[in-house]
């Protein structure tokens, strides 16, 4: 989620499209955190992982991997838009 936020705060100097993958992210790993929370959230359509089993810590992590490696090129996107405007301030 702190991609997005950073992402959101350089805003107009940075691509609507990695603000939106950006976003997309803080989305997604939300929306994980809400599977895994001790809220049963089956009426909004999400299905529970059980992180109090070895499989559900499992499947939690995986999901958490995905999330991150995801993020990576949005990551580098965005540290190189924050290098732009800064060089423009040189």
């Amino acid at each position: 989620m702190d991609i997005y936020k950073w992402a959101y705060k350089l805003y107009p100097w940075i691509s609507s499209k990695v603000i939106r993958k950006a976003f997309q992210l803080a989305v997604d790993a939300r929306t994980i955190d809400m599977k895994a929370s001790p809220y049963d959230m089956r009426d909004q359509g999400l299905e529970p992982i059980r992180i109090e089993t070895e499989s559900g810590r499992k499947e939690y992590l995986r999901h958490q991997t995905d999330i991150w490696e995801r993020g990576l090129p949005v990551r580098q996107s965005l540290i190189e838009a924050y290098e732009r405007l800064f060089s423009l301030l040189d």
